[in-house]
């Protein structure tokens, strides 16, 4: 017995590289797992030397991290289910089934995760403080250096979005929208929330005097997403006034007030859409993100987060802008408000600059983080 294992250990030192290329299914991978902790435990028990005790270390750390690749192909393709869900589509197998640990193989996934390079430089570190009897080459050190990256990497996308924001600022100008116009250069988005007909007194001229001239300056790859009041009069005055190409729906369920007696009570509001001819296809990754209704609430006051009456939620600000430009492109708001819009897209890494004619809602937004 003490023979064979001897003779398993010298093969696992000799033959490690080709060992763990023969595994090419998580049955083999179990299989060999179990070898390598049967020497560790022959290792430990016969006080065999550190090197190796950090090679059958490293055998098996190796091991989980190609088992936690076949574990995570299994589940991406549907050989594998996790909890309990079956795939119509092939004859799935469950952690039980295969004769897996959840937990374990939870585990082994996590070290699968860890890019190659920084998993190569941690067991190289780590075997060179076996030698010094400084630390054990174990799954859990592992782990632990898994959730150290993890942190690094917050800290890091962090930083560049910080870093990102910086570079580029969202100015706003004190400028009459009409006027502005005339300054801005080809846009690619066009975002904005100007006022709506209960504060416009003939909103059929405010509508045809405004966006035409302002669609004139998107780019043939641009786009345009125009928040208006869900009033009938309002909705066939910019139908009037423009080719829409179409009308979104924004709804929100978080607002309460006044319930009219003999009429419905609003809580939506019309995002009319607008795109250049060789605009590219939209960016949703999320299918339920390009459904014409976008139902995001209202941003609540009793949060601090709100600033005026009609401010858009963050949320579905940030959903157009991801949906319809790259880092780096243009976005524009010639009712800027207090800025939600432009300070949304220049977090996400694009120029922004927008006008206000009204000097308090200018001032907020330079107290948020606009530039003048």
């Amino acid at each position: 017995m003490s023979q064979d294992k001897t003779e398993q250990a010298l093969v696992l030192r000799e033959q490690a590289a080709n060992q763990l290329a023969q595994i090419k299914s998580i049955e083999s991978g179990t299989e060999y797992l179990s070898k390598v902790k049967g020497i560790e435990a022959w290792a430990k028990a016969e006080k065999q030397d550190a090197e190796m005790m950090t090679l059958i270390a490293e055998q098996k750390l190796r091991t989980q991290r190609i088992l936690g690749q076949l574990i995570k192909q299994g589940r991406d393709n549907g050989e594998i289910r996790v909890k309990g869900q079956l795939n119509p589509l092939c004859d799935s197998k469950s952690y039980n089934e295969l004769g897996l640990e959840p937990k374990s193989a939870q585990r082994w996934q996590h070290i699968a995760s860890i890019p190659e390079p920084a998993f190569n430089q941690f067991i190289e570190q780590k075997k060179a403080e076996v030698q010094e009897k400084a630390a054990e080459l174990t799954t859990a050190g592992m782990l632990k250096f898994k959730k150290q990256l993890d942190l690094e990497q917050k800290k890091q996308e962090k930083e560049d979005e910080v870093k990102s924001a910086i570079k580029n600022k969202p100015f706003i100008y004190l400028r009459d929208a009409f006027e502005w116009v005339r300054e801005i250069p080809e846009y690619d988005l066009l975002l904005t929330d100007p006022p709506y007909s209960t504060d416009v007194d003939d909103i059929e001229k405010f509508a045809a005097s405004w966006l035409p001239s302002y669609l004139s300056k998107m780019k043939s790859t641009g786009r345009a997403y125009v928040f208006i009041g869900s009033y009938p009069r309002e909705l066939k005055a910019y139908l009037d006034a423009c080719d829409v190409q179409d009308v979104l729906v924004w709804t929100y369920r978080n607002t309460l007030g006044p319930t009219p007696k003999n009429r419905y009570k609003r809580n939506w509001q019309a995002v009319l859409y607008f795109e250049g001819e060789d605009a590219a296809p939209l960016d949703c990754i999320e299918m339920v993100e390009q459904f014409s209704v976008q139902d995001v609430s209202a941003p609540d006051g009793r949060q601090a987060d709100r600033y005026h009456a009609w401010q858009k939620p963050l949320k579905l600000v940030e959903r157009f802008i991801r949906h319809s430009t790259r880092p780096g492109d243009l976005v524009v708001d010639p009712f800027a408000c207090t800025g939600s819009h432009l300070l949304a897209a220049a977090s996400l890494g694009r120029r922004s600059m927008g006008c206000e004619i009204n000097e308090d809602n200018m001032k907020i937004a330079i107290q948020r983080g606009c530039y003048e």
